[in-house]
């Protein structure tokens, strides 16, 4: 069984070059996410990013045992705020973000369901997140 990847299958998408603007195509992903506003430094960051990674790995390991593995990515998260100051003037608490995990396999809700609830039992984050 050939273990997927994407940091290697599509490079472009997880590297870049100093100072070198490059046009991506990036093609429908799926992703575990949670959603949350405040300092990234704070409980409810940490607690979403402790939450992400039991799941990923959940699905890992399913994936796995029906014939599909894969290399779980790297975090990713996007940051916004609704008054664009707030990230130079360095108002955290105003940050919002969605904190996420790349799945590279088809996985079914059912799976994600059952990763949920064999994490559950391993970590109160994702009762926090």
């Amino acid at each position: 069984m050939e273990k997927v990847d994407v940091k290697k299958t599509q490079k472009p998408l997880y590297s870049g070059r100093k100072g070198v603007w490059e046009r991506l195509d990036v093609p429908p992903m799926t992703f575990l996410a949670v959603d949350g506003q405040g300092n990234p430094d704070g409980p409810d960051y940490a607690a979403a990013i402790g939450a992400l990674y039991p799941l990923a790995y959940g699905l890992k390991f399913q994936a796995k045992a029906a014939g599909a593995d894969f290399v779980v990515p790297p975090l990713e998260a996007l940051w916004w705020a609704e008054d664009p100051t707030a990230f130079v003037g360095g108002r955290r608490d105003e940050w919002h973000w969605r904190a996420m995990i790349r799945i590279p396999v088809p996985v079914t809700d059912a799976m994600v369901a059952a990763a949920h609830e064999k994490a559950r039992g391993k970590s109160d984050a994702l009762d926090r997140a």
